[in-house]
């Protein structure tokens, strides 16, 4: 994977819009369990085809083509490729430096693919073969180059400051804290990584850490756990090990001159993308599990520094003001907005009861209330297969009345037709991306000629079937994407016109195919322009499935943005009370600073840190009660399990609340981002997606949830897990 080039395009704000960078690593390995499937399938189907051409014909010459060139050369793409397939599938179970090894030879695979075609037959004129290389060269030679910049202009050479070990006695695992000087060219933003190399332990193989500082830090900071008795991470716990002063006491290696000039370490990066820009959202939870705490610690020491350089009294008059900005350009916003087909029924309406019928803080006030009963009934365990229910009897403010039940009810019906509508515009930009492969692949069919035995050309003629799929394929895209132009594109934007223009180019396009009844068997111009024009409808509907909902706050907020997040939550889950100990000291640290610089209270209300253990080792959580019964990050310590719904629920009633009460913006952003285990990143996702659709069945939907997760480790063994 090309690396360096993922991580640049990542930080482009407009295209993390379209395509989920964070997501790029499980993309990535879908995207090849896929293809190498595909290859396989057609191999063996090849193969039983030509087997049983050549048991029907019995021709020698004929079935001697299995020892040739091109046969050879697909024999070893298909055994690199199940290489590689085992080796990936496994990669849980085997040394990560095989793994990295054997996932190189892809660029082997590279080659041999390339001179698949390039066999005897079509270097001596025999056989006119489709050329692989003129569709991967290209590639190819981007992620050559993607590499080679990566190993020369991103490598440095940085001495380690300062480590710490930690070791859990019940669960056995072991976390190294890594502190070491930051190169000078090195810059970075919260969520990256970097590569590491440690020339005393191994000088070939390099491995991939999150970065857990500040990007303005002066120090990089990685938090690893060992995996494996016979692990790169092992051998690094064992090197550290040796620097210990007091094994007995806690396993600290000290700030020594003599650590900081004998630990070399290199580093490659950064690499991978950041968890969005943060400036983008008005507030964010930030959850961790177990070591994938290290970015959400990056991004509050971020959210951190950001703040010390701010007075505080301005801070907050400021945002105020800002506040005051918000909400008026919110109503302005409200009003302009909507598509084409909402503005119509409005008007045919002549009134909109969802929206009128009830004050704006009324309805805000009602949403309120509907989204704590939501909340409620999932604390009641009344929340079942993602089916979102509550009892209006058990209803905060008492049992609405019969006017606000009908506007209740009205809201939910309302809502509720974006969330169906999410999964069938999906599948327009799926017919779209159909219709133009089969569009070009069919058009150009009757370019080619099938040569018989006595040298006759024979030209390919299209059959009257593929015509029609041609036929009824586009018309069903076009009105589709008409369809979705006027219920679901903005007016207020300038690419919904275009989209009404190009939706009747699109249509008189379909008319003159019909009236000369040319389906499959256009000219060169007018396939370039309905290629165009098919991609341009595929781009913009899968815009629209990304972009599900409007931002109102990133759009009114564009020009005067909060020079921070209003506020930021870190949420940290984690087995190990040893783990905490360790990194509870430098947390206590940032939260002191900014406490005494801003006072308690006002901290308060622009962070918030919540730690949630479960190690089952009462020693260690006796002994780390008593390192923090007198500091900060001790009353934000709880020995339970976490319960994501409520997290993310009450940060959003929050919002609804102030807005209520004129104290907040009528509209907001927050981010929900996670990292660590996939069974907690899946509960997450699902937490935040309830509390998304019930903030558009209660008429919140411009308090906006956007969930960026991402799942890394090894599976534990059944005893770690037990």
């Amino acid at each position: 994977m090309s690396h360096l080039t993922v991580s640049n395009l990542s930080c482009n704000a407009y295209l993390n819009k379209i395509f989920p960078f964070k997501q790029i690593t499980t993309f990535h390995i879908y995207l090849g369990y896929t293809m190498i499937l595909l290859v396989l399938f057609a191999t063996c189907a090849f193969v039983f085809y030509y087997t049983l051409l050549c048991s029907y014909y019995d021709d020698e010459a004929f079935c001697a083509g299995f020892s040739s060139e091109i046969m050879m050369t697909g024999y070893t793409i298909t055994g690199l490729l199940l290489f590689v397939l085992i080796t990936s599938y496994n990669r849980d179970k085997i040394r990560y430096e095989i793994f990295y090894a054997v996932h190189h030879l892809v660029v082997a695979l590279f080659l041999v693919t390339m001179l698949h075609t390039i066999d005897h037959a079509a270097r001596s004129g025999a056989n006119e073969r489709s050329q692989a290389i003129r569709w991967l060269a290209l590639s190819f030679v981007h992620y050559i180059c993607d590499r080679i910049f990566m190993r020369t202009n991103h490598r440095y050479q940085a001495r380690v400051f300062s480590a710490k070990l930690a070791e859990t006695a019940c669960f056995g695992a072991k976390i190294i804290v890594l502190k070491i000087e930051k190169p000078t060219r090195f810059h970075f933003q919260p969520g990256q990584y970097a590569y590491l190399r440690v020339p005393s332990i191994d000088h070939q193989n390099w491995h991939p850490f999150s970065i857990a500082s500040a990007s303005d830090s002066s120090f990089l900071e990685f938090i690893i756990e060992v995996c494996g008795e016979d692990s790169w991470t092992e051998q690094l716990w064992q090197y550290c090990s040796d620097f210990v002063q007091d094994k007995s006491q806690s396993r600290v290696i000290a700030h020594s001159f003599r650590l900081r000039s004998n630990l070399i370490v290199d580093v490659m990066g950064p690499y991978g993308s950041s968890y969005g820009h943060l400036k983008d959202y008005s507030h964010a939870i930030a959850i961790g599990s177990g070591t994938g705490i290290v970015p959400m610690i990056s991004i509050f020491k971020q959210h951190a520094r950001d703040l010390t350089r701010l007075n505080p009294s301005t801070y907050f008059h400021d945002e105020e003001k800002r506040t005051m900005k918000v909400n008026k350009e919110y109503r302005v916003q409200r009003r302009v907005d909507g598509s084409l087909y909402r503005k119509f029924r409005n008007i045919y309406k002549q009134r909109d009861q969802l929206n009128h019928s009830l004050s704006p803080n009324d309805a805000l006030s009602l949403s309120n209330l509907s989204i704590g009963s939501l909340a409620s009934s999932h604390q009641t365990s009344k929340l079942r297969r993602r089916e979102i229910s509550f009892s209006i009897d058990n209803l905060p403010g008492g049992k609405p009345d019969a006017d606000q039940m009908k506007a209740i009810q009205k809201a939910a019906s309302m809502a509720a037709l974006p969330v169906y509508g999410i999964f069938l515009s999906l599948c327009i930009p799926i017919l779209g991306v159909s219709m133009i492969a089969l569009t070009f692949s069919w058009n150009i069919l009757p370019s080619y000629t099938i040569t018989i035995d006595n040298a006759q050309e024979i030209p390919i003629d299209l059959d009257a079937r593929m015509g029609s799929i041609l036929f009824a394929g586009t018309l069903f895209f076009h009105l589709f994407f008409f369809v979705e132009a006027v219920v679901l594109h903005n007016v207020a934007e300038l690419l919904t016109y275009t989209d009404f223009v190009l939706s009747a180019l699109c249509f008189f396009m379909d008319y003159r195919w019909i009236k000369h009844e040319s389906w499959g068997n256009v000219d060169e111009d007018d396939l370039a322009l309905t290629l165009l024009l098919l991609g341009y409808c595929t781009m913009r509907s899968w815009f629209t499935v990304v972009n599900t909902t409007c931002n109102y706050y990133g759009v009114i907020s564009m020009h005067d943005k909060s020079p921070t997040l209003r506020k930021l939550h870190l949420v940290w889950v984690t087995r190990s009370a040893s783990l905490v100990s360790k990194l509870c000291t430098d947390l206590d640290d940032v939260w002191s600073s900014l406490c005494n610089q801003w006072g308690e209270e006002n901290v308060k209300r622009v962070c918030d840190m919540s730690i949630f253990i479960t190690d089952r080792n009462k020693k260690d959580c006796d002994v780390l009660k008593a390192e923090t019964n007198d500091t900060v990050i001790g009353g934000k310590i709880q020995f339970e399990r976490p319960n994501f719904q409520t997290l993310i629920d009450s940060s959003i009633i929050d919002r609804v609340n102030e807005a209520t009460h004129h104290e907040g913006m009528y509209c907001s952003n927050t981010l929900v981002t996670f990292c660590g285990s996939p069974v907690l990143g899946q509960r997450v996702r699902k937490a935040a997606f309830a509390t998304e659709i019930a903030s558009m069945l209660t008429g919140n939907a411009y308090h906006k949830i956007e969930h960026i997760s991402e799942s890394y480790g090894v599976k534990k063994s059944q005893e770690k897990r037990n």
